[in-house]
């Protein structure tokens, strides 16, 4: 019995990872540090054993800061990777689904096979940032320092003791950490394997079921062949508004240069008469300008011929 419920959950675990945060190690409740308490008849212990106990325990507490800043350096980084992944399976389906003819079983299979890879993906995200919101490290501060009174003698023995005390409370945190850290990584893991056999399965439906070229009927050949003839029509027709418009620009232009050349004309024609004019006012009108009789004027001052 031991072994299939032992079996059950491997096959949970296998499906749904962050399952196995149930088993994971609480949070403990806060535990008073050792050198805290009040101890009575300490030996006195050698400096130079103090120091050593001091140098042992600081290494301990920064390796713990250490690996505390390493978890979740790594959950940030599967953070934005899920999260582009995620986008990127979630709108791939959404541009090819459409161009294929597969049956709807087909498009369904494809489209929850995406749809499971983008869950995974998400909850790989989701699972990377509860690495830095899960517990509360205990880290040193001033009232690290004011709570300790005991002897300058016995000092570096009693901080070594703090510290210590600090990084055995922080180890359960770290742990809980490092388990939604797995989480996330198992996770990712599984999203980018669903999204590949996703990738596959909608390449080979793209294959199998590829849309067919559409052969276009006797309507629809006699259709285009309308539009063509009616494109050659429309060409023709404006090919032959082109060439009246340049008749018409040419016969302008004419029209133009004949009203000059009799403005041209017109005006050559006063100025002779004008100079004819000044010609028979002169003195020797008569020899000079030979005159044509016109018919009588009542102004007796106005000559009796007109300059020819």
């Amino acid at each position: 019995m031991t072994d299939y419920i032992d079996k059950l959950v491997d096959a949970a675990l296998l499906i749904w990872p962050p399952y196995g945060l149930r088993f994971g190690n609480p949070i403990p409740s806060e535990v008073e540090p050792s050198s805290a308490r009040q101890r009575k008849g300490w030996p006195q212990v050698p400096s130079d054993v103090q120091q050593a106990h001091l140098s042992a325990a600081e290494s301990i507490y920064r390796s713990e800061q250490e690996r505390k800043k390493t978890i979740e350096d790594k959950a940030s980084n599967f953070f934005v990777g899920a999260t582009m992944s995620s986008s990127l399976v979630l709108a791939l389906p959404t541009f090819l689904l459409g161009k294929i003819e597969a049956p709807q079983l087909v498009l369904f299979v494809i489209a929850a096979s995406f749809g499971i890879a983008a869950l995974y993906l998400l909850g790989s995200a989701y699972y990377a940032t509860r690495v830095r919101g899960v517990g509360k490290m205990h880290v040193i501060n001033s009232g690290s320092l004011e709570g300790l009174r005991v002897k300058d003698s016995d000092f570096r023995l009693v901080w070594a003791m703090t510290l210590v005390d600090m990084a055995r409370r922080n180890e359960p945190i770290l742990i809980l950490k490092a388990n939604h850290l797995s989480v996330a990584e198992q996770m990712f893991l599984r999203g980018a394997i669903a999204a590949v056999l996703a990738g596959l399965t909608l390449v080979v439906a793209t294959i199998v079921w590829a849309p067919s070229p559409v052969v276009p009927t006797a309507a629809d050949v006699a259709l285009r062949t309308c539009m063509q003839s009616n494109i050659k029509v429309n060409a023709d027709l404006a090919t032959a508004a082109r060439a009246n418009g340049e008749l018409r620009a040419s016969a302008e232009l004419a029209l133009k240069q004949e009203a000059a050349a009799k403005v041209r004309l017109q005006s050559r024609a006063n100025s002779k008469s004008r100079e004819c004019g000044r010609c028979c006012n002169s003195r020797q009108a008569d020899l000079a300008c030979p005159t044509v009789p016109t018919p009588q004027s009542s102004d007796p001052t106005k000559p009796s011929g007109q300059c020819n």
